[in-house]
């Protein structure tokens, strides 16, 4: 599967106006709503921003990026880096095996805790918009990103639908990446 994204990782909690425009005004239609989970994240040998492995309910998941398409200009959202991902899923019995050595290997994986609500609208192709609430060593952080199964076009077409109706945020492209880079430079 190949996707085209923005995402931002910022410290605490979504501020009420985010939350609110999420649930209410944001474009799309809910897909879930604050669904709860934990994923475990071999933890990337810095500086390795392009490759990503998890487990996520019963699979192993595999993203690396293959395309870095610069910075985008997001209107009320601010600015953030856009890239290409390709995703790899093995949805086999034999995953779950492997949870209780991950949880035993300290240094290793790490668990993040996540709160997801996702939105779905399909232009040319299916694009999502999720907001989720992290929790990792003890400290609490959100991410807001933008996704199209397409291609970078589409995500422009996107973005700019989701920055026009969303409150003002100023985001910056230091506060832009995927999961590898925040969890090896942020945590």
């Amino acid at each position: 599967m190949k996707t085209c994204e923005l995402r931002w990782f910022l410290p605490g909690t979504p501020p009420t106006a985010i939350n609110n425009w999420f649930e209410y005004n944001c474009p799309g239609e809910v897909v879930t709503w604050e669904n709860t989970r934990d994923d475990w994240y071999l933890l990337p040998q810095s500086p390795c921003d392009y490759l990503n492995l998890k487990l996520r309910q019963g699979r192993l998941e595999i993203k690396w990026r293959n395309a870095e398409h610069g910075i985008f200009n997001c209107q009320n959202l601010g600015q953030g880096k856009a890239e290409s991902w390709l995703k790899w899923i093995c949805a086999d019995q034999q995953t779950n095996s492997f949870l209780p050595t991950v949880k035993n290997t300290p240094g290793s994986w790490l668990k993040v805790n996540k709160i997801r609500s996702q939105r779905e609208l399909e232009l040319e192709t299916t694009c999502h918009i999720e907001l989720t609430q992290l929790k990792v060593k003890n400290q609490s952080w959100w991410t807001i990103a933008i996704e199209s199964m397409g291609n970078i076009n589409t995500l422009k077409t996107f973005v700019e639908q989701v920055s026009q109706t969303c409150p003002k945020l100023e985001l910056h492209p230091n506060q832009s990446s995927a999961y590898p880079h925040w969890l090896t430079h942020s945590i």
